[in-house]
């Protein structure tokens, strides 16, 4: 079963079992072995968002802008050094 079968077959989160999580699926096509598909759904379900927001963030920052907010707890907690 490839990627596209598998999001197919699925249909919606509420539908995942414990047979879907378990099922292999071919990632070969995209030269990254084979998977299982909870490894799938950790990648496409959850983990993909935080990749694409950090590679926006990081384009952000080099353009001068902010990269996302900071939290008023995350600032009280980090300290900036300056070394210049």
């Amino acid at each position: 079963m490839n990627e596209v079968e598998i999001i197919r077959r699925i249909g919606s989160l509420v539908a995942i079992g414990e047979a879907d999580l378990d099922a292999t699926v071919d990632m070969t096509r995209a030269g990254l072995g084979i998977w299982q598909g909870r490894d799938l759904l950790w990648l496409h379900g959850s983990e993909h968002v935080h990749i694409h927001g950090g590679e926006i963030a990081c384009l952000k920052g080099m353009q001068g802008g902010i990269g996302w907010r900071e939290s008023d707890a995350f600032r009280a907690a980090v300290v900036v050094e300056d070394d210049a």
